[in-house]
């Protein structure tokens, strides 16, 4: 009997190169936690608007795709208005080569007999592209110019972070696990159990809605400390507000200050003001202005005002955390939980 040689792992098919000045952070960010160091970003993304296959022909550094497109989404929250100029005009210079219209293709190939050996092993698209270092794009446009059929592999794997919350969602739809790992086989199944579950999810919200309204009288009258207790479903400030009653950190969520100015965090027993920008305060002009005017009405009367962006709390919540820690201390002690979770 003949034995089956093993696949080598995705790292000793593309080793790891030590010289590329790369960062670590906290959670994964498109599955990835590497990401380029800001300072290289800026200076050969942003300022000389370089691709990535021209980082590695004139500067010798060989970037995943993988790694691209996580720098990409992690920086595009700082540098938006400079990441879709470049982008525009990566767009335009290619379409002076393509004056009819048509979909680009590659200038260089991929070797047909390579491609069909790797394809003939069992490998993917992007198991291809890692092993090639190049892009999943440029596999399968070679391919598809050699009329070579691809594989088709499982892109998602539950990660390990999300176990529980899949166990989570077991308990309301049994077998949606399965479903998820083998989506290839069964898709139409995946979908109907992701479906239920979505509809069983919104049940459960609707029944807490209706749940708190004839018990709402207790804080409108102040019967009961507010605290943080907010109905807002905003992902970004209900992930740090956690992150605050995890370190024990006292504070309001969707309080309004002075001139009815509604703030997304205040904390008590200081003129601290955190505010959570998403995606669409960072590229709407009207609502860049507004906000600007809020902050300076709000600076006048002393408040002391902290942006975050909702990709830093997702990414990053530990350092926020740890930044909101220091501004408290430098404005004053902040009042802490009692253990019933209340104000002392």
């Amino acid at each position: 009997m003949t034995s089956k040689k093993k696949r080598a792992s995705p790292s000793t098919r593309c080793p790891v190169i030590s010289q590329l000045p790369t960062v670590q952070l906290d959670q994964a960010l498109n599955g990835r936690r590497t990401i380029l160091r800001e300072d290289v970003f800026v200076e050969y993304v942003i300022r000389q608007g370089l691709t990535r296959e021209q980082l590695r022909l004139r500067h010798d550094l060989t970037v995943s795709w993988h790694m691209w497109n996580a720098s990409m989404a992690y920086y595009k929250t700082k540098y938006a208005k400079e990441i879709q100029q470049r982008k525009h005009e990566h767009y335009s210079s290619a379409l002076k080569g393509n004056q009819h219209g048509r979909k680009l293709q590659p200038a260089i190939l991929l070797p047909k007999e390579k491609l069909q050996t790797l394809l003939e092993r069992g490998y993917g698209v992007y198991e291809i592209a890692t092993m090639l270092e190049t892009s999943a794009w440029f596999v399968r446009e070679s391919a598809k110019h050699h009329r070579l059929k691809t594989n088709k592999r499982l892109p998602y794997k539950i990660q390990d972070t999300d176990l529980e919350l899949m166990r989570q969602l077991e308990m309301l739809v049994p077998g949606i696990t399965g479903c998820a790992e083998n989506y290839y086989q069964d898709p139409h199944a995946f979908f109907s159990n992701l479906y239920l579950a979505f509809t069983r999810l919104n049940e459960l919200v609707w029944f807490v809605k209706e749940f708190k309204k004839p018990h709402a009288h207790y804080i409108e009258k102040n019967i009961i400390p507010r605290d943080h207790i907010c109905w807002s479903t905003n992902r970004a400030e209900l992930r740090l507000s956690m992150g605050l009653l995890g370190k024990k950190i006292a504070h309001l969520r969707q309080v309004a200050v002075h001139r009815n100015i509604l703030v997304d965090f205040l904390f008590p027993g200081t003129r601290l003001v955190v505010e959570v920008d998403g995606e669409f305060h960072r590229k709407d002009t009207a609502t860049r202005r507004r906000d600007h005017r809020r902050e300076m009405l709000l600076k006048r009367q002393k408040y002391q005002v902290l942006h975050f962006s909702d990709v830093e709390v997702y990414m990053q919540l530990p350092q926020v955390l740890r930044r909101i820690q220091q501004a408290l201390s430098e404005v004053s002690n902040p009042l802490e939980f009692a253990e019933c979770g209340t104000l002392k």
